[in-house]
Order: C-alpha cells, then structure tokens, then sequence
C-alpha cells in the first residue's frame, strides 16, 4: 500500500477505568509522490474502539489525513482490536493493541448485553442519593 500510519500501532500504555474515553489521533499519510489515495471509510473490530467521524477523502501525493480513535473500556482486563481501513486500492489492519480496562473510580460500571433505544430518557441511579437524569 502507498500509506503509512503515525503512530504505526497504536499501544495503550497505562490501564483505563471503565466507562470513561481516552482519545488518540492517529495520521493516515500518502507516500506517493505521483498518486492520490482515497480512503472510503474506517471502522473497528471492536466495541471497545470507537472512530471519529471520517468522510470519503481524497489524499494527494504526502498528504496525511488526521482522525481520532476513543478507547473506551467496557470490562475489566485487555481490550484489543484492529482499525479497517478502506483505501481506493484495498484495505489495511491497523492494529489496537494493550488496551486494559480497570476499575472505574466512582463505581460506574457500563450497561452491556443490551441495546437502549434513541431518544428515550435515561436515567441512572447511584449508590446513595436522588437519580442520574
């Protein structure tokens, strides 16, 4: 492919607590000096992994084109995931590599194995004291 990634993996270093993001930018870059590279989309294998919002772009020769990539943990322990990456000439895995969940700080832990309805108000409850709105 005539891309390279900066970072080319992206490593989370440290534990994260559940539920709450950590964002990282990651740069698609076009190598070429003669040929434009388009990038359709970019999606994550995981749901721990979550991309900025990427429209079809056109990169000419040594463009870079800047996205963001949220971690956030949904269960204690690894979290691992690829990035697919669909240029014009094929598509890429870009690798998510050491993400760990850890405890969240103030008890929060995430609602999973379910889905929540658009559009609804929520309402959350706490240990002690009047509910989340």
């Amino acid at each position: 492919l005539n891309v390279a990634f900066d970072p080319p993996v992206l490593r989370y270093s440290q534990p994260w607590p559940l539920c709450i993001p950590q964002v990282s930018n990651v740069e698609i870059v076009n190598t070429t000096d003669t040929a434009d590279v388009v990038v359709h989309s970019v999606t994550s294998t995981s749901d721990a992994f979550h991309i900025s919002s990427l429209a079809k772009t056109t990169l000419p020769p040594g463009g870079r084109m800047p996205f963001s990539v949220g971690v956030l943990p949904r269960a204690l322990g690894a979290a691992n995931g690829t990035l697919l990456i669909q240029l014009g000439g094929g598509g890429y895995l870009y690798p998510l590599l050491d993400a760990v969940g850890a405890p969240n700080p103030y008890g929060v832990l995430p609602i999973t194995g379910t889905q929540l309805p658009l559009g609804l108000r929520d309402c959350l409850t706490q240990p002690s004291g009047p509910p989340w709105h």
